[in-house]
């Protein structure tokens, strides 16, 4: 799944229409990302400009 790191994140909105599952939304000035949506695609990554997505390894329940 995919975190945002808001230290570094601009904002710019890059990350938005490469989401396939559209997936990434903005709620009070924060991006926040559908955990059950998340492919885990890393498209989000590729594209930020400034690197403040990562992925992080989901953990089965």
């Amino acid at each position: 799944m995919a975190i945002v790191n808001y230290d570094r994140c601009s904002y710019c909105g890059a990350c938005v229409p490469v989401c396939p599952p559209d997936c990434i939304t903005l709620h009070d000035a924060t991006w926040q990302i559908a955990e059950d949506l998340c492919t885990g695609c890393r498209r989000c990554v590729l594209v930020c400009p400034t690197a403040a997505l990562n992925m992080r390894t989901r953990v089965a329940a």
